[in-house]
């Protein structure tokens, strides 16, 4: 490799590092900024209606709610990097780090994982058969279904792919008896 072509190659990944770095940061700053313009007050709704006021007063300033919109965003950044995302307000006042990696990410992963496995292997024998049925009917009409699959919603193939375990199965399974 050419130094010209490897310099051109570290200029092009910079590149690409400095505007994911300005993408995270505007996704940030927007995440921020929403919630502070959406109508209504984040602490009535967060508290609710019946709590004391010394109560009130003592969970705005936990989470600063009650300083300068500059050092709340400041302090958003800074928990933020550190991992700090706070605590649940749905979950009992858990960490939502904890909330995340110890419950959703095992049940994300194994779904997903299958997923990908299930979808690799059908693709993968699919794929072979249409490559060695070229230009036939096989090949055709595997082409056009997939394309077609491609094109549904996925949760829509969710739907139809519970549906016909779920209910379907379980029918012909109670006929059979």
């Amino acid at each position: 490799m050419s130094s010209r072509t490897s310099i051109g190659t570290w200029r092009y990944i910079g590149q690409r590092i400095i505007q994911t770095l300005i993408l995270w940061f505007a996704i940030i700053t927007i995440n921020f900024i929403i919630f502070r313009v959406m109508p209504g007050d984040p602490r009535q709704a967060l508290l609710g209606p019946g709590i004391a006021p010394e109560l009130r007063i003592a969970i705005v300033e936990r989470f600063g709610l009650d300083r300068p919109l500059l050092e709340q965003y400041w302090l958003y950044l800074v928990n933020l990097l550190q991992g700090d995302m706070g605590y649940s307000f749905s979950h009992y006042g858990e960490p939502v780090m904890e909330t995340i990696f110890e419950f959703r990410f095992a049940n994300t992963f194994i779904l997903m994982g299958t997923s990908l496995i299930v979808s690799i292997v059908i693709g993968m024998i699919f794929g072979v058969l249409a490559a060695a049925k070229r230009d036939t009917a096989i090949d055709s009409g595997s082409t056009v279904v997939f394309l077609i699959m491609y094109a549904l919603p996925v949760f829509w193939i969710g739907v139809l792919i519970l549906y016909y375990f779920g209910f379907l199965l379980n029918v012909i399974h109670w006929r059979e008896r």
